[in-house]
């Protein structure tokens, strides 16, 4: 029986193909975990000093950073592990390196995307469904990787519009009847 804190809801990163749905999903895992601070920075490790209490806030920030630093190991590939990171010893290191090595990665697979995306054209032999369908998965892929990236939809709201434009141009030449495609003229 899995449950939502199984560590099969969060998949092991392997590279750039599945490294934007890692990312949302350990940022959720680490959420959970109450260490995600201790990953962005936003809680610093603080100076050693006398405890005042019986915890020492040192002691406790080292603690969550070892956590979370297991918790990322825990959910990336053992190539990515023993290549790039295996030396690094704080999660945010960690987590920065990683994000470093897959954001690059994911501009360039959106940017050839976009590349394929613009060139499609349909050559009027095919049903036009599989073309719409090319052009619709293709829009799905770049909206992940764009929302993903700059948290901006002006790129998947152009792509809408090419799909609409090229449907539209496409559907006053052909009219779909009795389950096919078929030429207007």
């Amino acid at each position: 029986m899995t449950t939502a804190h199984d560590t099969s809801a969060c998949p092991v990163l392997t590279g750039p193909n599945n490294f934007q749905i890692w990312k949302l999903r350990i940022i959720s895992k680490l959420r959970r975990e109450k260490v995600l601070q201790v990953v962005t920075g936003e809680e610093l490790k603080p100076s050693p000093a006398k405890p005042t209490s019986s915890e020492d806030p040192e002691i406790t920030w080292i603690l969550k950073d070892e956590k979370a630093h297991g918790i990322i190991q825990d959910h990336i590939s053992d190539a990515l592990l023993m290549r790039r990171t295996g030396d690094l010893t704080s999660s945010k290191e960690l987590f920065d390196k990683l994000v470093s090595l897959h954001q690059m990665s994911n501009i360039a697979l959106a940017f050839y995307s976009f590349q394929q995306l613009t060139k499609l054209s349909w050559d009027g032999t095919s049903p036009i469904q599989d073309h719409i369908t090319k052009i619709q998965t293709i829009d799905s892929y770049l909206l992940l990787r764009t929302k993903c990236l700059t948290k901006s939809e002006g790129l998947s709201r152009f792509v809408k519009r090419l799909i609409r434009r090229q449907v539209r141009e496409h559907s006053s030449e052909w009219r779909f009847s009795n389950g096919s495609w078929s030429s207007s003229e």
